[in-house]
């Protein structure tokens, strides 16, 4: 399947698992056009980066959640791909640290294969991490039973074995042991 036949599926998933936490706004994005409303929670010099450059992530968007100290936003940032490459992972990475974005998501509808799994497994600080205690979260797009034998939805399955801890609001999700 094309990966832009994925996109709005993949952001409508995010968004109602973000809006669990406060305001989310996501949107596709891979055409390098970012929405009035999205460009101003975004950084300047960050936009101007990925028009010169010519690239963007494919969903971006932003949460605003209420901390006990105040209102807080975060930037979300998501790939989708047909397949995930070592590659796929730098390519979120970098679109993490140019946002500053608290969460970075690599979506694909087939899992990893086993010898990546291993892989990130032994190397995930060097393989996954972005800025001090940020990681870019792995997560396959799947299709299972909402209701059993009633509803068929799609979720995100995260590899429990490749983090430790995972933050709101992946922390529940459906993991998959290797």
């Amino acid at each position: 399947m094309a990966e832009r036949k994925l996109y709005e599926n993949v952001r409508r998933v995010l968004n109602k698992k973000f809006s669990s936490l406060g305001e989310c706004c996501l949107e596709v994005t891979a055409d390098g056009n970012f929405p009035l409303e999205l460009e101003r929670k975004l950084d300047d010099y960050a936009l101007f980066i990925f028009k010169e450059e010519k690239y963007s992530p494919d969903i971006t968007g932003y949460l605003v959640k209420k901390e006990t100290y105040g209102i807080s936003e975060k930037i979300i940032v998501a790939e989708v791909k047909n397949r995930i490459r070592l590659t796929s992972i730098y390519q979120t990475k970098r679109y993490a640290e140019i946002l500053n974005a608290e969460y970075a998501l690599l979506i694909s509808p087939e899992p990893l294969s086993e010898r990546k799994r291993r892989f990130i497994i032994r190397r995930k600080p060097a393989i996954t991490s972005y800025f001090p205690n940020r990681q870019v979260i792995i997560a396959e797009y799947a299709q299972e039973w909402v209701k059993p034998g009633q509803t068929m939805g799609y979720i995100l399955k995260i590899d429990k074995d490749i983090y430790t801890s995972l933050p709101e609001p992946f922390k529940n999700d459906t993991l998959r042991n290797g």
